[in-house]
């Protein structure tokens, strides 16, 4: 294996596209579990990354202090990136650190949706570049950063192309015209929570500040009430909507998404099966079921045997 330590910025700057075999588990990351703790830890670095700029303008300099700690994400393993040609965008297959990848990539669409509305176009371009692969393609699908497995694909692609909370709020609904409820899929979740972290973010408010009023019933802070929110609104209440926004908090942002994270990237080599390495990875993790190793085989055996995967996957999956 090849490592690399990336900031999150640097995972995405490159035009390649993370690929997530049918192997693999469909996204399985909740608002509660796994997406409010990776915020607090996104607004802490940026909390700290503001505190390191603020004492080294009064020494006299970052260099007279000591570094600004970075906060490591874990590890994800992928493969070397496999480039067809110039029409076709180059991948690397995602063997482990799927959901954190997506999860990233979900937050970074819903920050680049913010700041195109407020037509910061600098500020724009430099998201852009995170979220969007430039170039002519034959598949639209290229232009993604993430492209997940069949189950997740058409709910990435969707999230990519709406452009702002209430056109995904349109689409995945709550209720529907019999008001029955229906669970919005949890990528959407995950999108429709960071925007409204971002949206308070840019106010000048915190996901564990308290609630001043009662139209959120007992959800205290603005995370409770934001997750409240998704689970029971077709279009998701935004705390503070009323209050002005600033800008500069995303550009603090961008720049802790540079310098203030870390991720360990694993390329496995050629002589690296991905198979053993996945079902190695994942021995004391949730506990695979034999359908999970079932799948592993037989797709992975057909992406070696160059057979067409999507149309096995449909038609006996």
């Amino acid at each position: 294996m090849l490592p690399a330590p990336l900031s999150i910025a640097d995972l995405f700057q490159q035009r390649e596209q993370y690929l997530i075999p049918l192997f693999q588990r469909g996204y399985v990351w909740t608002l509660t579990h796994q997406i409010q703790p990776l915020w607090e830890d996104i607004v802490d670095r940026v909390d700290a990354l503001k505190e390191h700029r603020d004492n080294a303008q009064k020494v006299g300099g970052a260099e007279k202090l000591k570094s600004l700690r970075k906060h490591f994400l874990g590890a994800i393993v992928v493969g070397s990136p496999i480039d067809f040609d110039t029409q076709v965008i180059a991948t690397r297959e995602v063997i482990d650190g799927q959901q954190r990848i997506t999860t990233l990539q979900i937050m970074l669409l819903a920050l680049r949706d913010i700041v195109t509305r407020e037509g910061e176009a600098a500020l724009s371009e430099d998201v852009n570049l995170l979220t969007f692969n430039k170039g002519t393609y034959r598949s639209k699908a290229d232009h993604l950063k993430v492209w997940p497995t069949n189950v997740g694909r058409d709910v990435l692609q969707s999230l990519a192309e709406a452009g702002s909370v209430a056109e995904v709020c349109k689409r995945f609904p709550v209720k529907g015209a019999t008001r029955e409820r229906i669970e919005r899929p949890l990528m959407v979740q995950a999108y429709l929570f960071f925007s409204a972290m971002l949206e308070c973010f840019v106010r000048g408010k915190r996901f564990d500040d308290p609630m001043p009023d009662t139209e959120f019933e007992d959800d205290h802070t603005i995370a409770r009430a934001v997750i409240r929110s998704i689970e029971k609104d077709n279009t998701i209440k935004i705390p503070f909507r009323e209050v002005a926004i600033d800008l500069g908090p995303m550009r603090l942002l961008l720049s802790a998404l540079q310098s203030a994270f870390q991720i360990m990237r694993l390329q496995l080599g050629n002589e690296d099966d991905p198979q053993i390495i996945f079902e190695t990875l994942n021995a004391r993790g949730a506990p695979l079921q034999p359908s999970d190793l079932l799948r592993n085989f037989i797709f992975l055996r057909a992406s070696r045997n160059r057979e067409d995967v999507d149309s096995l996957y449909e038609k006996y999956w």
